[in-house]
């Protein structure tokens, strides 16, 4: 009897205990408990507390790996928005050394990065087709490298602070933005990406044809591709968003904002230089093509170069009627070495761009007046010495008040080191 009433006990226990275990497999898993407060101590206003370097360009959620009673393993348990707290974490889960620098380290290269590309991005978004000094928008100058520097020393810094280890390399090299971005950066993002898509398909294509450079009718092949590519960008932006592509990033644009510097074009000024050139450019190069093989007689040559003179003289003509006599001779002054160096030594000694117009413009009348007292046949040979002499000594010591004595000095020399250069070369002939 007894062992009857056992037997059906033990049967009732078993099966209660098979529902409840089916009724617990049936059961999501429990939500693990949450952290206690002594564990979720830092909060994003808690960074400046912790790290040296403060971090704000990040968004991670802000978890410290759990030593009690968290039940499920996850990724999320680990990260922190402290990266002290996330090393921490990597460790307490004994996460090899080499494998937490890698991690580490590569994470605050990403987010370095990401604040290099926001300052390319900015530069760009800033530059002016038509100011003289940048090449191309981001184009490094002081103001990047400066940038650049700063960054590497807040990312050195940290990750010494974290790791005990010593980084050589630049957000320069890894954090990398494509420079064809940049330049198109006044293009909505839909279209840009279809212009740098054109455009890597017509450098493949020009770089296949080169690879054989002695192929027949290589030169009518790549023009043909040049005219296919323009023809493709035409159709993938207005005219004027054209232009203002082209006036970015053509050679002649990029030579434009170099030699005009001393000038400093405004925007209207730039578009004028650049059509007149542009143009300038075009006849020539239709000349040579059309010449061809016969450019090779003296005669054909010295007509093509007379024509390409009167060519030049009718575009400085139709540029003179445009800007103005005024900024024309401005204008005119920029091909002058003499000028340039007087805008160099003008900047080495600190000064201002004015100072080089204004000793330029007192050169030429200086010279004006010499040529005048050569040219006066009332005057005897001692008195026009004299003369001569006194507009030298005058032009020199407006030179020297002008540009002070470092400039003024480098003024002589170069002109010094050009006139026995000059001497030399008349000597070799």
């Amino acid at each position: 009897m007894k062992s009857r009433v056992g037997l059906a006990v033990s049967i009732g226990l078993n099966l209660g205990l098979a529902g409840v275990l089916g009724w617990l497999w049936l059961q999501p898993p429990a939500a693990p408990p949450p952290l206690s407060d002594d564990l979720a101590v830092l909060g994003a206003e808690a960074l400046g507390s912790t790290n040296k370097v403060q971090i704000r360009y990040v968004q991670r959620p802000d978890f410290r790996f759990p030593t009690n009673g968290f039940s499920r393993f996850t990724w999320r348990a680990i990260e922190s928005a402290d990266y002290r707290r996330y090393v921490e974490n990597l460790r307490a889960i004994r996460c090899p050394e080499k494998t937490i620098q890698d991690i580490i380290v590569a994470d605050v290269n990403e987010l370095y990065a990401g604040r290099w590309r926001e300052k390319l991005t900015q530069q760009a978004a800033s530059f002016r087709y038509w100011q003289t000094g940048d090449t191309l928008p981001g184009f490094p100058d002081e103001a990047l490298d400066r940038a650049a520097t700063e960054l590497d020393g807040e990312r050195r810094s940290l990750l010494k602070e974290l790791l005990g280890i010593d980084v050589k390399d630049s957000v320069a090299e890894f954090g990398t933005i494509n420079p064809t971005e940049l330049t198109l950066n006044f293009l909505p993002e839909e279209r840009r990406q279809r212009v740098m898509a054109a455009q890597e398909e017509f450098a493949r294509a020009q770089t296949a044809l080169l690879a054989n450079p002695e192929a027949d009718g290589i030169a009518s092949s790549l023009e043909k591709l040049q005219a296919e590519h323009q023809q493709k960008l035409a159709a993938l932006m207005s005219p004027e968003e054209l232009r203002r592509y082209e006036m970015t990033t053509s050679p002649l644009a990029m030579a434009l904002r170099s030699e005009l510097a001393g000038f400093e074009p405004t925007e209207a000024e730039f578009r004028q230089i650049f059509e007149a050139r542009k143009q300038q450019e075009e006849e020539v190069e239709a000349t040579r093509v059309f010449l061809g093989a016969q450019i090779q007689a003296q005669e054909a040559t010295e007509a093509a170069e007379k024509k390409a003179q009167a060519e030049l003289a009718q575009t400085q003509a139709a540029l003179l009627e445009r800007l103005g006599p005024e900024r024309y001779a401005q204008l005119q002054r920029t091909s002058d070495p003499n000028f340039q160096l007087l805008l160099r030594v003008s900047r080495t000694g600190g000064l201002s761009p004015i100072t080089a117009n204004r000793v330029y413009e007192y050169q030429q009348v200086a010279q004006v007046e010499a040529d005048r007292v050569r040219a006066n046949a009332a005057f005897s040979l001692e008195q026009r010495e004299v003369a001569l002499n006194g507009i030298r000594a005058e032009t020199e010591r407006t030179i020297q008040e002008s540009l002070g004595d470092f400039a003024a000095r480098a003024y002589r020399e170069w002109n010094e080191q050009q006139a026995v250069q000059r001497d030399l070369a008349a000597g070799g002939r």
